[in-house]
Formats: C-alpha cells, sequence, structure tokens
C-alpha cells in the first residue's frame, strides 16, 4: 500500500467509501471507487505472488500477518479521525441486486 492509498483510507468520510462493495453489480448506485480500503489492501497480495495472491493459502505466507496487521491499523486509524457523533450506527448491508453473493 502507498502512501497515497493510505492517505485516501484515513481521509475517507463515507463508509461505504471505506467497506464498499468491491464486487458491485451493474445495478450498484454507487459509483465503484479504486480507494476502498479492501482494494487497496489487495495490492500487496498480488505484489509479493505464490501464496499471497490465493486467498485460500495467503494466511501461508508470513508476510500476510504483517501485512493484516499493516491494514488493522490503518482501519484503525481512519475510525480516530472520526469523532464519536458521526461513527454509523447501521453498517453497509449486502444487497442481492447491486452486490455479488459472495460478498
Amino acid at each position: 500500500m502507498s502512501d497515497v492509498d493510505v492517505d485516501a483510507a484515513l481521509e475517507t468520510t463515507d463508509i461505504h467509501d471505506m467497506l464498499g462493495f468491491t464486487a458491485a453489480k451493474k445495478a450498484c448506485p454507487k459509483d465503484r471507487s479504486w480507494k476502498i480500503l479492501e482494494y487497496i489492501h489487495g495490492n500487496p497480495h498480488i505484489f509479493v505472488g505464490e501464496d499471497m495472491i490465493s486467498t485460500g493459502v495467503s494466511a501461508n505466507d508470513p508476510l500476510f500477518f504483517l501485512h493484516h496487521s499493516f491494514v488493522d491499523l490503518v482501519w484503525e486509524g481512519q475510525e480516530n479521525n472520526e469523532s464519536s457523533n458521526t461513527q454509523p450506527t447501521i453498517l453497509p448491508v449486502a444487497v442481492e441486486r447491486i452486490s455479488s453473493e459472495l460478498q
């Protein structure tokens, strides 16, 4: 994850942009944003290659845990940027017409 990616995640104010539908169908009313944490989190998996690319075995790579610890740190940083008054009480729900059934 580049500094630009991390900054984009930290500056996000819309929970849908942070957790957005990465496998959205064409009917999804929300524009796809490459700043969604799930997208930017995937880049190091692709860069490392080998086991890190396959979701079934990516945890076999020791870098997996370092990487996901960092993703957790970015998530925590984004949460700390929000005041308690703006925290969502309802998280986005996967809706069949806009989201893949695998999501």
